[in-house]
């Protein structure tokens, strides 16, 4: 057998700048919403939540309780989807430790600017995807843009403002 030799070249470049949050402008989002692209924004939403909950577990009134257990997360893609998947989860298992609280009080939106959710995907996957979110209480508003935000209110296109002191910014990126 004769020697062979195999030879592989890479001769490729790849540069990778990364992203960052694009709030488009609105107001009020630069800042009161919270981005989900890192691991300290994971940590931040997480103690924000529970910083809520506690809130609202003490003594305060109806509207303040209203937008302090109210979570809206803003962009349905893959980012968006797994981030209120996540938080709905937290949220609910972790009423059991706030005794002045009940799972009728929450409130968890999943607002997109598309007709379906996880749109990389497909309509039939992004359909069974909100089907599932849906049953776990997860209200999901679509063709649906939300336009500013204030400390106790969130306003979306063509609807009411809604009381809310959490908003997750993920539908937006730029380079």
């Amino acid at each position: 057998y004769g020697k062979r030799s195999l030879q592989i070249d890479y001769d490729h470049l790849v540069i990778a700048l990364g992203s960052v949050t694009n709030f488009y402008d609105l107001p009020g989002f630069g800042e009161l919403a919270l981005a989900m692209k890192s691991l300290p924004d994971a940590i931040q939403l997480r103690a924000q939540i529970i910083r809520h909950l506690e809130e609202a577990n003490s003594e305060c009134n109806a509207a303040q309780r209203r937008s302090l257990l109210t979570f809206i997360v803003a962009g349905g893609g893959f980012a968006g989807a797994e981030t209120v998947a996540a938080l709905n989860d937290f949220v609910r298992e972790a009423l059991p430790f706030y005794p002045n609280l009940s799972e009728n009080m929450l409130r968890v939106l999943l607002v997109h600017s598309g007709p379906v959710i996880l749109p990389e995907l497909g309509e039939s996957l992004g359909r069974y995807t909100q089907k599932v979110l849906g049953e776990r209480g997860v209200e999901i508003r679509l063709n649906t843009q939300v336009k500013s935000m204030t400390e106790d209110n969130v306003f979306l296109a063509n609807h009411v403002p809604i009381p809310c002191r959490t908003l997750v910014w993920t539908a937006g990126t730029v380079p």
